[in-house]
């Protein structure tokens, strides 16, 4: 976090931690956390005592559950080779990312990994027609940026199935070959 200030707010450009990850298990991990509750709803209904009940509803009330409205769905690409980038800012920026998405009324997001044009591309599209609203002009510059400083590309695409997120990834073999 205090990274992040000192880059949005004195213009610091911190180190760039990449490293090569396969991005199906990176994009499974993020859809595994968006998916975990840390509360079970049962032991509030089945306390046994007054301490545990309100143990188990503070559990309950401190989790604010973005996706509670919205499925995830992935779609994995096959022999993606692995990407570089920097793991850990690329999984606070992707769940920010599907955050907001899935908060517009796309009713879920399907998330596609590819090669295409000798890259890695995760594609977010919704699972209705609507297509994913598009990010205000604000938001996608905040994510152009963070994307960027863990080593990705994003953009809005209208391919005429309405508006979908791309986010583009350098193979880690383009490293190798220098």
């Amino acid at each position: 976090m205090l990274s992040d200030y000192s880059v949005t707010y004195r213009g610091f450009r911190p180190s760039f931690f990449a490293e090569s990850v396969d991005i199906n298990s990176l994009l499974r991990e993020i859809l595994d956390t968006a998916e975990f509750k840390p509360y079970d709803q049962a032991a509030i209904i089945e306390a046994r005592d007054h301490e545990t009940y309100l143990r188990e509803l503070r559990a309950r009330i401190d989790n604010i559950d973005m996706f509670e409205m919205a499925s995830l769905e992935f779609t994995e690409g096959r022999s993606l080779p692995q990407v570089r980038l920097d793991k850990e800012r690329f999984l606070e920026a992707m769940t920010d990312l599907l955050e907001r998405l899935s908060g517009k009324d796309a009713g879920g997001l399907v998330i596609d990994s590819m090669l295409a044009d000798d890259l890695v591309r995760v594609r977010i599209s919704p699972m209705n027609d609507a297509g994913v609203a598009p990010l205000a002009e604000g938001q996608l510059r905040f994510f152009e940026r963070a994307f960027a400083l863990c080593g990705a590309f994003i953009e809005i695409c209208d391919e005429g199935e309405g508006p979908i997120v791309e986010i583009e990834l350098l193979p880690s073999k383009m490293f190798e070959e220098d």
